[in-house]
C-alpha cells in the first residue's frame, strides 16, 4: 500500500483483483469476520475504513 501513507493497524490484508482494466481494491481488517472493499474501478465506489 504505497503511496497512501502508513497502514493502519487495523488492516491485516490487501488483495488486488483486476476485472478487465479495473482493478477492485479489498482490505481485511483485524477483528472483522468480513473483508472490506475500498475502491471497485468498475463503479469508481471508493470508501473509507470504518
Amino acid at each position: 500500500m504505497t503511496g497512501f501513507g502508513a497502514r493502519p493497524a487495523a488492516v491485516t490484508g490487501c488483495t488486488v483483483e483486476w476485472q478487465g482494466l479495473d482493478p477492485k481494491i479489498t482490505l481485511t481488517l483485524k477483528g472483522a469476520t468480513h473483508s472490506t472493499i475500498i475502491y471497485e474501478g468498475a463503479t469508481g465506489l471508493l470508501s473509507t475504513l470504518p
